[in-house]
């Protein structure tokens, strides 16, 4: 019997809908040193998506690469604009969160149900 992902992915996205909340991915483009200025230029481009944040497993905080405060986060993929990528930033309403890892889930190979982003505080690591 097959499966029908395409089913699946509205469900998923109607669940994210229900739980989660809506918040902003950024992308930042760094452009031109204006040695006039002395500064670089940059371009932020924003999309906005809904996606449930979770916290992270108290086994996994080493202080180093997963500390206190980072999360994970299922963004919805339907009508998404833009796909997730690492480095990118998603705002939720009280942090703002670099995005270290994304994953799609996408059981087909055409189809994605969902992506699972690794969330880390600040710029980076």
């Amino acid at each position: 019997m097959a499966i029908n992902y395409a089913g699946l992915a509205k469900t998923a996205g109607r669940l994210i809908t229900d739980s989660g909340v809506a918040m902003t991915m950024e992308s930042i483009v760094e452009g031109a040193f204006d040695p006039a200025t002395g500064e670089q230029s940059r371009t932020t481009t924003s999309v906005e998506v809904t996606a449930v944040l979770l916290g992270v497993e108290t086994t996994w905080l080493d202080g180093t690469l997963v500390q206190t405060g980072d999360a994970r986060a299922l963004i919805k993929a339907n009508d998404l604009t833009t796909t997730p990528k690492q480095g990118f930033y998603l705002v939720a309403p009280t942090q703002r969160y670099y995005i270290s890892e994304v994953k799609p889930l996408s059981p087909d190979d055409t189809t994605v149900l969902l992506y699972k982003a690794t969330l880390t505080i600040g710029t980076g690591k």
